[in-house]
């Protein structure tokens, strides 16, 4: 499949375009704040939805962690102020919990309360653009490291070793299948993915511009990516995709491990989406401006 793309999209484009986040006001400490006014001038980046509840979500932006305790609704920060968030992962179970981005990988054991960082052997940096940990497998764990290339650690992020030159430089987004297929998000190329552990890779859908993947581990197939053109889906593993009613620039989209027909999308203007019946519709979540 192929989405529209502006015939003239650069991949540093389209990260800007999603990057802006046109909002008025500054941030708020209060729960139940709407998410534009308590992003203020930063913007998203990733998103995460606790096993435990599908109400909860962690929002990785530039400068923190956002929490949500009611399906989108209503926003508070939660943390690490000034780290740069492009990523959040977590095993299934629930621990610990993954943070990657600009010269940033913490993790933490108790649910974001408290944060260990880490300088894993094996990496040439950390400028994380995507991080992924394969569910039921905590050990299992990808990281794309910006213009380097795709890393893989067996030893719980203790260390990694190179898996692709090619794959990797331009990737802002990871997700693991509860098969173990990995599914990339690469704004230059579009969504690809490896069945053999980052060696190789096959084109899932054509078009720059894609920044988030996720794949839900209570449905096998079902696979979501989003970017500059919207949000599509697959319920096939990646073989047939199909667009939704979520268009636009979108930012970052999440699976809820524990509501097997739950998912979640934070469009580029603070818009919070939301899917109940398995992606068969997409509907807004709470003021959402």
């Amino acid at each position: 499949m192929r989405m529209p793309a502006r015939a003239a999209l650069l991949a540093a484009g389209a990260v800007a375009a999603l990057g802006l986040v046109a909002c008025s006001g500054s941030g708020s400490d209060g729960a139940g704040t709407s998410l534009r006014s308590v992003l203020a001038d930063r913007h998203v980046h990733s998103l995460a939805v606790d096993p435990a509840d599908p109400e909860r979500l962690l929002l990785g932006v530039h400068g923190g962690l956002l929490r949500s305790d009611d399906g989108g609704r209503g926003w508070s920060p939660a943390g690490l102020d000034g780290d740069d968030a492009m990523n959040l992962a977590r095993a299934s179970g629930g621990a610990p919990v993954w943070v990657a981005g600009h010269e940033v990988l913490k993790r933490s054991a108790d649910g974001g309360a408290t944060w260990e960082a880490l300088r894993p052997a094996g990496l040439p940096g950390l400028d994380l653009h995507g991080f992924a940990v394969r569910p039921g497998h905590p050990r299992e764990i990808a990281t794309a490291v910006a213009g380097q290339g795709l890393y893989r650690s067996a030893d719980g992020g203790a260390s990694f070793r190179l898996a692709s030159r090619d794959v990797g430089p331009s990737v802002f987004g990871l997700t693991f299948t509860a098969g173990g297929m990995l599914v990339a998000a690469d704004v230059a190329r579009g969504v690809v993915a490896s069945r053999d552990g980052g060696r190789s890779f096959t084109t899932l859908v054509t078009g720059a511009g894609f920044v988030s993947v996720a794949a839900h581990p209570g449905r096998p197939g079902w696979v979501l990516a989003a970017g500059e053109a919207g949000l599509v889906q697959s319920h096939d593993g990646g073989r047939r995709w199909r667009t939704t009613t979520v268009v636009g620039p979108v930012a970052a989209v999440a699976a809820a491990p524990g509501a097997p027909q739950r998912a979640y999308a934070v469009a580029a203007d603070a818009r919070v989406y939301a899917t109940r019946d398995g992606g068969r519709s997409w509907a807004t979540v709470g003021e959402g401006r």
